[in-house]
């Protein structure tokens, strides 16, 4: 499980005296425990782990953007190492030509032509992809493929 593989890394960091990486490490696992609670369970799962790592590294990565605008070069190195920490977290993802596969087989399943439809292919496509894919990317392509 994802969620002792994070608990692991967080006693090796802790061990190795890896501050920096141990503070994330344990943000992240807060994250998780939060994303636990609002979903109104009390066990921690893989999916809240992936959620929350989906988020933290979009939060990491718009900071870090955020940052380089401003000329922090240093605190968006800061952002970008922390959102390496948790890559380590989500299943592999899927390279873009089976991304783009998945998506124009799930369009010709619908049956979907235009953008005004493009709700629906999401709503399909969501379950099939989570966590392997930046979803982002996918509403980029889905928008590329209809018409």
């Amino acid at each position: 499980m994802l969620v002792e593989k994070l608990n692991e890394d967080i006693k090796t960091a802790m061990k190795e005296k890896m501050a920096e990486k141990l503070l994330a490490l344990r943000t992240l696992y807060s994250d998780v425990k939060n994303v636990a609670i609002k979903s109104g369970r009390k066990d921690l799962m893989d999916d809240d782990v992936i959620t929350a790592v989906q988020k933290a590294i979009k939060q990491r990565t718009d900071s870090a953007e955020q940052f380089r605008l401003g000329g922090r070069n240093e605190l968006a190195e800061v952002e970008e190492t922390q959102a390496g920490y948790f890559r380590v977290y989500l299943p592999v993802q899927f390279s873009s030509e089976e991304l783009s596969a998945i998506i124009s087989e799930t369009i010709s399943s619908l049956g979907v032509t235009s953008k005004k439809e493009m709700g629906k292919v999401m709503k399909e496509l969501t379950p099939k992809i989570k966590g392997k894919a930046d979803m982002k990317e996918v509403n980029q392509i889905v928008s590329s493929m209809l018409v």
